[in-house]
This record gives C-alpha cells, sequence and structure tokens, in this order.
C-alpha cells in the first residue's frame, strides 16, 4: 500500500511538471503571436469578424459563457446578466414512437416515456471585480409511476425518475488588470466546433437521451481553478482540475443501453490533487481569423475493460490520456470556416492488454449564413488509430481504425424570430452504416417570457456497439418553458 501511495504521488508529481513545462512553453507563445498581430490595427472587419463568429455561436451566455467572437468560456456569462436571481420552469413530455410489443419480462417502452416538469434557479452576484453565480435545477419524471415502477431497472428509476444537483458554482475575479481567476465548478469549451468533439474535452456529457439536445445543454460543469492571462488579442487559460467526473450515460435496463447484462464494476478516481486533470491553452483573435492551442493530461471520459489480476474479474477503468491540439476559425463574408485537429496517446484496450495506442482527429466545416434568416453547418471529422492492431476491432473494444462522424444542420428563423425551425442530421462512416440519426425541433415564442417546442428524433441501427439497437428509439417530444 505504501508503494502504492508512493508511485501515486510521484505521477501526480510528474503531470504537474509537465503540465508547468508545458504552459511555460505556451506562454512563450504569447509575445511572439502578439508580436504577428500588433501590426493589424482594430478595424470594422475585426468587429465584422467578432459579429460574424456572435451571429453563428450557438450557446447561449446563459448555459455556455463563451465569450464573444468564438473564444473559450471564461467562467462567466458572455453578455451582461442581471444580478440576483433568475431561472426557468418547464414542463415536458416525451412519447417513444417506434418499439414494438414486449417479450416476456421485457420494459414496455411504448408510449409515454416522460412527463417531466423542471425547475431551475440561479443567483448571480457581483462586488467590485469579484463575481460569482450558483446555479442548480430539481426534476421529477412521472411516466415510471404512471406506467408502473415495477416495469423498470432498479437503474432506469434511480438514474430518470429524480433528478436534482448543483450546477454551475463559482467564482472569479481580476488579481491584477490582465490576470484573473475563477474558482469552482464551470464549463469551459475548447475548439470551434458546435456539434462533434475534437479539441472540446474538458467537460464531461450528460448523454441518458444520445442525440436529444444540442451540445451546449448537455455540458457538466466540473470543479476546477482557472487562471486567465489576457493581453488585446491574446489569453492564455491554465486549470488544474481535481475533480473527476465523466459522462453520465444511460444505465443498464434503459432503452439506449446496447447489452442484456449490466456493466462491470466501475474504477472511478477519486477527487483528490494527486489524480488532477491539467490543461492549457493559448487563444489568438486577428483579423479575419483566430487561431487556438491546446494541452491536457486527462482521463479518459470512455471506459476500457481489465481484468483485476488476482480476482480474474473484469472491471471498467479510465486510462490517462495526454492530448495537443489545435483549431482555427476563418471568416470570409458569409462563410465560416472552421478546422480541429489532436494527438491523444496513452489509449488502452481489453484486446491488446500492456500496449498503449494514439489517435489523430481531424475535424472541418463550415457555417453559411448567406441565405436571410438561415444559417447552415457542416462539419465532419475522422478519428484514426495509429498502429492499429488485429484484435482492437472485437468485443468488447469494438475499436475501429478509422471513423468518420459528420453533420449537417440547417436553422431558420420567421416572424421576427418568434419562430425557429432546426433540421439536423448526423451520421457515423461514410454511408452511414455505423449509425445515424435525424433531429427536427421547432421553438416558438408565445411571449418573452413564455416559449414552446415540439420536436422528433429518429435513430437508425448501424456496427458501433451504441447503435446497433437504438433504431427502435424514435421520440417525439414537447415542452412549454418559463423563464424569469
Amino acid at each position: 500500500m505504501m508503494i502504492l501511495s508512493r508511485r501515486c504521488l510521484s505521477c501526480g508529481i510528474a503531470r504537474c511538471l509537465r503540465f508547468i513545462i508545458v504552459l511555460a512553453v505556451l506562454t512563450l507563445l504569447i509575445p511572439m503571436m502578439a508580436q504577428a498581430g500588433d501590426d493589424d490595427e482594430h478595424s470594422k472587419e475585426y468587429d465584422r469578424l467578432f459579429d460574424s463568429f456572435e451571429a453563428t455561436e450557438n450557446l447561449s451566455a446563459e448555459e455556455s459563457g463563451i465569450r464573444e467572437g468564438g473564444g473559450e468560456d471564461n467562467g462567466e456569462p458572455a453578455k451582461p446578466s442581471m444580478h440576483g436571481f433568475g431561472g426557468y420552469l418547464k414542463f415536458g413530455v416525451t412519447s417513444n414512437i417506434a418499439h414494438k410489443a414486449p417479450g416476456p419480462e421485457e420494459t414496455d417502452w411504448r408510449g409515454l416515456s416522460g412527463m417531466k416538469p423542471e425547475i431551475h434557479l440561479e443567483y448571480n452576484g457581483q462586488k467590485d471585480t469579484v463575481k460569482w453565480h450558483i446555479g442548480g435545477k430539481a426534476s421529477y419524471d412521472g411516466a415510471y409511476k404512471i406506467k408502473g415502477r415495477e416495469g423498470y431497472s432498479d437503474e432506469v428509476i434511480e438514474h430518470y425518475e429524480f433528478d436534482h444537483r448543483f450546477e454551475k458554482i463559482y467564482v472569479s475575479g481580476m488579481l491584477t488588470d490582465n490576470v484573473g481567476m475563477t474558482l469552482g465548478r464551470q464549463i469551459v469549451v475548447w475548439g470551434k466546433s458546435d456539434n462533434i468533439r475534437v479539441t472540446d474535452v474538458i467537460n464531461p456529457l450528460n448523454v441518458r437521451e444520445y442525440g436529444y439536445a444540442d451540445m451546449e445543454d448537455i455540458r457538466l460543469p466540473i470543479a476546477m481553478v482557472r487562471f486567465d492571462l489576457s493581453s488585446e488579442r491574446l489569453n492564455l487559460s491554465a486549470m488544474v482540475i481535481p475533480e473527476i467526473r465523466f459522462n453520465d450515460s444511460f444505465p443498464f435496463g434503459s432503452d439506449y443501453y446496447p447489452y442484456n447484462a449490466p456493466p462491470p464494476d466501475e474504477d472511478v478516481p477519486a477527487d483528490r490533487l494527486s489524480n488532477a486533470e491539467y490543461a492549457v491553452a493559448v487563444n489568438g483573435y486577428f483579423t479575419g481569423w483566430d487561431l487556438s492551442v491546446y494541452y491536457a493530461d486527462i482521463y479518459n471520459d470512455a471506459a476500457h475493460l481489465e481484468r483485476d489480476p488476482l480476482t480474474s474479474k473484469p472491471f471498467l477503468k479510465h486510462a490517462r490520456l495526454t492530448m495537443l491540439g489545435s483549431s482555427v476559425n476563418a471568416a470570409r463574408g458569409d462563410w465560416v470556416f472552421k478546422c480541429e485537429g489532436a494527438y491523444f496517446s496513452g489509449l488502452r484496450y481489453f484486446n491488446v492488454p500492456g500496449h498503449l495506442f494514439s489517435r489523430v482527429d481531424v475535424l472541418a466545416g463550415f457555417d453559411y449564413s448567406g441565405i436571410s434568416d438561415t444559417t447552415v453547418t457542416f462539419e465532419t471529422a475522422n478519428r484514426h488509430m495509429l498502429r492499429f492492431r488485429n484484435g482492437l476491432d472485437a468485443s468488447p473494444d469494438d475499436a475501429k481504425k478509422d471513423l468518420m462522424e459528420s453533420i449537417l444542420r440547417i436553422h431558420r428563423s420567421w416572424l421576427n424570430d418568434t419562430l425557429a425551425l432546426t433540421a439536423l442530421t448526423a451520421w457515423f462512416g461514410g454511408k452511414a452504416e455505423n449509425g445515424s440519426y435525424v433531429r427536427l425541433n421547432g421553438e416558438y415564442d408565445l411571449s418573452d417570457d413564455l416559449e414552446l417546442s415540439l420536436g422528433v428524433i429518429c435513430y437508425q441501427s448501424g456496427e458501433l456497439p451504441l447503435f446497433k439497437r437504438i433504431g427502435r428509439n424514435d421520440r417525439l417530444y414537447g415542452q412549454i418553458k418559463y423563464s424569469f
């Protein structure tokens, strides 16, 4: 036990030293990048660039805190927010429309699958240069009581019926004129894509209902301390993340769960400094384009299967990964082009024990807003496994040497922005052979505070484990939301 503790401590110290070295190297980039940017004066083109990024940015100030101009979350709202209490009340209903009659001892997923009131409360405060935010929500899904709890697994009832949690809780302030600090649970958004994750690796996701909501609505905040060093066109952000939190996925017994047996026990690292994740980003904003460079020492959200050497019992473990990536945006008239790339090392798999693997992810896409009140977004990414070995594609790893993911999203508004319709299709593989889904939804503002939304999502099964049974999960949904 003493040897193990010393080993964990030495690993923590090594990660911290590596983080400091990377931070120092990236800090040196600031004066070099600043010198390149000093030749460009503030201009109307620069302002139009930021306006363009704001117009194509889907993340709300309340939910994401992304700075105007396509930059990263700085731990506080991107737009000025009212101090004091705020929040919303909403009521949603969901119906499954594609399930067939269940067999013996199977769950009947037909018809009503959700009837959920939800309340979200938040408080924003400020004194001088110090700001703070406290937010939380609670919901109760009455569908399980209406249909009978005995028809569902204990895990489904536990995860879906009643939910309450604190969300973003942080305090931020300026230590000097250009150095800020944010402490607490927060959301940090990396990269330029709003739909596909390549460099956006900091926050886990709530994926209990896959594809049901946009990325901006499913990021989960995590506790960290973050420092931001800013100049006129540049920002360096460094984070130490002692809270270890992974994706909130669908439990055993859910109609999204792809297997017949419950998952093995999961080894979740404790929340402590020796296990802390580290991340640093340098962001540059220039005339007509912006550039970001990222480094992260984190745990893999996707667990791999291992076997206990003493008991031979399988369990789920999260490998420690290193990511080095970059992203760039460029605005040209009605077009905003985006590109991301990331190199991941430290990947582990059950079928090839004792070996570490690396992967290169590349994304390209664009936003087009040349049609009145309409934005068209296309993004495609490929995840390429380096030195792919035989056996990785077999169960339980089910890895692929190349995995393509693409989305097409069309958003249009009418009636002075009171009515908005969105169509999104996402597919895996060149011909959707690994799975796909289509989502159509509309939102109508009944008043400034009251919003009605309706939608449908349809799935196509595919070769990926997640998509093998998902084709029967088509849903109709609607909700009414009152904001205050």
